[in-house]
This record gives structure tokens, sequence and C-alpha cells, in this order.
């Protein structure tokens, strides 16, 4: 859920609220053991232009173009909303099940 409300106060809002979410994570990381990959997902999220692969390449990347705050298009936003959330049912997701992350 944390990742939603992420989503949620960064990309949809434009809130100032990464502050405290990057605070909270730390400490969530001290008492949680996420995996390397749930660590990264959180950090792309919290700080997209340090930890995305290509954020700031010259080239035009469509996947870090649906990403950055600017972004507007309706068609495109939809695309990124359902990225987000799935994102978030795959870390949910129990790894000994056969959901969507197995497939992955």
């Amino acid at each position: 859920m944390l990742i939603l409300k992420i989503y949620y106060d960064y990309y949809c809002q434009g809130a100032n609220s990464l502050l405290l979410l990057n605070e909270l994570l730390e400490i969530l990381q001290v008492n949680i053991e996420f995996s390397a990959e749930e660590s990264q997902v959180f950090r792309i999220l919290l700080k997209p232009v340090e930890h995305m692969i290509g954020y700031n390449d010259e080239e035009q990347n469509y996947l870090n173009e649906l990403f950055k705050i600017d972004c507007t298009a309706e068609d495109e936003l939809s695309i990124r909303h359902s990225l987000v959330n799935l994102i978030s049912m795959i870390i949910l997701g129990d790894p000994g099940s056969s959901n969507v992350s197995n497939s992955l």
C-alpha cells in the first residue's frame, strides 16, 4: 500500500510529502526485510531522477516518459496507473503462489 501512497501523493497530486515518505521508508527498511527488487521499486518511485535507468537520457524512452511528473496525456496516464497497480499487486502477492510474479 505504501507504493500506492507514494504514487498518489507524488505523481497524481504533486505533493511535497516525499520527504516524509523517504523517512518512513528508511524506518520500514530497518524493521521489515524488503527484497532487493522491492527496495528498488520504492527507490525508483521516490527518486526517479536518481534511480530510474535512462530517466534523463537524450533519447526518448517511452516507459521513462510515462513516469515524468509532467506527463499529462490521458492514455499515457491510464497506462501508468495500471503499471503501478500491477507492481503493487506483484509485491503484495505471496511469492510461493502461482501469481503474476511467477510468470514474469
